[in-house]
Parts: structure tokens; sequence; C-alpha cells
């Protein structure tokens, strides 16, 4: 069965450094975890040499290929049964309701507060 897994935390909590050896072996050897925050640094840095100067229009932009990116990857997973990896600050849950289309994803969240202790507690309780 699929799983939506979710690595939450704030800024420098260490979600990118250490998130995904929090995942299964399995997860973490043969997915990618989408982090919306680098790919909009990405598109916004192509943009700007590109030649985009106009910060309100790089922001909506970049924020515009993150969503359709996340749009495209989550639909992909549905339709492949898959597991999807997702790496976020969750202020606020909309980029959750995608999933609610689907009743086949039961949620895994890792929440990384301090580094240390979550990666010990979560190789303990996460089966690989």
């Amino acid at each position: 069965m699929p799983v939506l897994h979710i690595l939450a935390g704030a800024n420098g909590a260490g979600k990118s450094t250490i998130g995904p050896s929090l995942l299964p072996t399995h997860i973490a050897n043969s997915h990618t975890v989408f982090d919306g925050d680098k790919l909009a640094l990405e598109k916004r840095t192509a943009l700007w040499r590109a030649g985009l100067r106009v910060s309100k229009e790089l922001q909506r932009i970049a924020n515009e290929h993150v969503e359709d990116t996340f749009a495209a990857q989550v639909e992909l997973a549905i339709v492949q049964n898959d597991h999807f990896v997702y790496e976020g600050h969750f202020q606020v849950l909309d980029s959750l309701q995608i999933f609610d289309t689907s009743d086949t994803y039961p949620v895994l969240l890792l929440h990384v507060q301090c580094n240390e202790v979550i990666h010990f507690a979560s190789r303990n309780l996460l089966p690989d």
C-alpha cells in the first residue's frame, strides 16, 4: 500500500539534511523528496539568469511552477499507486487537499524538531 510520507518542520530544523535518513530505507533509496522551497529557488534563479528582474513576478512564476509540478507528481503517484514523499512547513494544509481525491494514501508525518532525538526515535519506530 502506498504511503504519503511528510517531512515537516520549521526552517533550519533539518528536514533536508536528515529528513531522508528518517524514511524507510526502501523509500529513501527509490523516491525523491518533493521540496517546493528548493524547486522555487531553482526556478527563480533560472528566471533571474534569463533576465527577469521583477521580484513579485519571479515569485509568482516560481510559485506557479511549484504548484504545477507538485500536482503533476502527485497525480502520477496516485495513478501508479506509488509512494510520495513531501517536505514542507505545513503552515497551511492546502497542499494536502490534493490527496483527498484518493482513498489509498495513509499519511506518515515526520516532524523534524530536534535532529538527534527525532532521528533516533524515527529509526526505531519505522520499519525498513
